[in-house]
Formats: structure tokens, C-alpha cells, sequence
């Protein structure tokens, strides 16, 4: 009777916390978004940001911290193995080959670079 009187209570007072008691959160992740939403900074950043050493230097700086904290584990995981093969450069082909690397590895359509 007591926990149907809290979640009655919870549920009059804040409906977000009665569900949030009710359900569980998921800290599920959407790899389609995400990886769309990633790959659009990226390639945004390279076509538009001059190159020169210093935004190559924050540019590579980005992969790194990438490969340490990108959301997706598996993907953190991919990065950080590429970015050992083939450290980051900010060039069209350095992300490109980088880009068809993933896509490979997807199933998905190479582009030509």
C-alpha cells in the first residue's frame, strides 16, 4: 500500500518522476543518427575551416578526444584503432579514406574520393 501511495503521490505531484520510477531510462544509443550527425561535423569542419597548422592541430586534437569519449563504445573502439593506423589530418583525403574505412566495415557504399 505504501509504494501505491508514493507512486500515486509521485504521479500527481511530477508526472517525469512517476515515470521515470515506472521505466526504467535507457541510455540506448542511435548509431545511425549519431554516426549521420558525426560524419556531417566532420566533413563540415574539413570543407570549411581553413587549413592551416593551427586548425590541424585542433582538428587532430578532436579525433583524439573522439577515439576517448565518442558516445558509442564500438565506434570509440573503431576510432581509436584507425586513428593508430592512420593519424588524423585535416585533408579531404585523410577523411574520406577514413569515412570509406567505416563504410567498409558497414556494408555501406564507398565514395570515391
Amino acid at each position: 500500500i505504501q509504494m501505491k501511495l508514493f507512486l500515486l503521490l509521485a504521479l500527481l505531484l511530477t508526472p517525469a518522476l512517476a515515470l521515470s520510477v515506472l521505466e526504467p531510462q535507457c541510455n540506448c544509443i542511435d548509431k545511425e543518427s549519431l554516426g549521420r550527425s558525426t560524419w556531417k561535423l566532420l566533413h563540415d569542419i574539413v570543407d570549411n575551416v581553413e587549413y592551416n597548422e593551427n586548425s590541424n592541430t585542433a582538428f587532430c586534437s578532436l579525433m583524439d578526444n573522439l577515439s576517448e569519449i565518442y558516445p558509442c563504445e564500438e565506434c570509440r573502439e573503431h576510432i581509436e584503432e584507425y586513428l593508430e593506423e592512420s593519424p588524423a589530418e585535416m585533408t579531404h583525403e585523410w577523411l574520406c579514406t577514413f569515412h570509406n574505412a567505416v563504410n567498409k566495415r558497414l556494408n555501406k557504399k564507398i565514395i570515391y574520393c
